[in-house]
């Protein structure tokens, strides 16, 4: 609260971020899991497709966020990594 002066709006960006970063955590890790367990079930292949297209989706709105957010000025969202 302190870093965004109370700003309801960066806060609502940051927290926008932080779940896409975890969807596409967690469709990476389901991607993965399918991967690997790709000898013990059948359907293994289809369910690695709808996790590979989830994370492909999550991933694009992500980085679309963060760079459409960047480009409006609000270049303090580079900076947060970094404290």
């Amino acid at each position: 609260m302190l870093y965004s002066h109370g700003s309801v709006k960066f806060l609502v960006v940051l927290y926008s971020i932080n779940v896409f970063i975890t969807f596409c955590l967690s469709q990476l890790g389901m991607v993965r899991h399918w991967w690997v367990e790709r000898h013990d079930d059948k359907k293994w292949s289809k369910k690695l497709v709808v996790n590979g297209i989830g994370l492909t989706l999550t991933t694009f709105i992500l980085c679309s966020v963060v760079i459409l957010k960047f480009n409006e000025g609000d270049g303090s969202l580079s900076l947060l990594p970094a404290h």
